[in-house]
């Protein structure tokens, strides 16, 4: 429907793909459609950009931008690894950034491979708990 209105290369602001009010659509090129997406269904952390490096036993963050991969950092934390990404993100992706909710997440690290994440307030409004174990 939104192509139809604006044409190919739009962007949802509210991340509704059924929401094709004008003031939600924005043109967006396909890279700037990819910065707007949250975070992916099989991520083993809850947070976009931040994954567990099994060999190290720790937390690596990195952020697409223009098609090429850039490492931010190793970190002892989830919610570490998150504030570099939305730092990133806010730089290189701008108005198109999805931003991490890091503000009430807790972390517990144990002997270095189980990581335990609660999430609250998710894009999706509901609250649910998170929990993976790396081996």
């Amino acid at each position: 429907m939104h192509a139809l209105l604006m044409g190919n290369g739009t962007d949802h602001e509210d991340h509704d793909g059924l929401n094709n009010r004008r003031e939600n659509l924005r043109p967006a090129s396909a890279s700037e459609q990819g910065y707007n997406k949250g975070t992916s269904a099989d991520s083993t952390t809850g947070f976009k950009g931040v994954h567990f490096h099994k060999q190290q036993k720790n937390f690596h963050a990195r952020i697409t931008v223009n098609g090429k991969r850039h490492e931010l950092g190793q970190f002892n934390t989830v919610p570490d690894a998150a504030r570099a990404y939305n730092e990133a993100a806010k730089k290189y992706h701008g108005e198109f950034a999805v931003l991490n909710d890091v503000g009430d997440h807790d972390l517990i690290l144990n002997q270095g491979y189980q990581a335990v994440v609660t999430l609250t307030g998710t894009s999706q409004n509901d609250s649910h708990k998170i929990s993976r174990r790396h081996k």
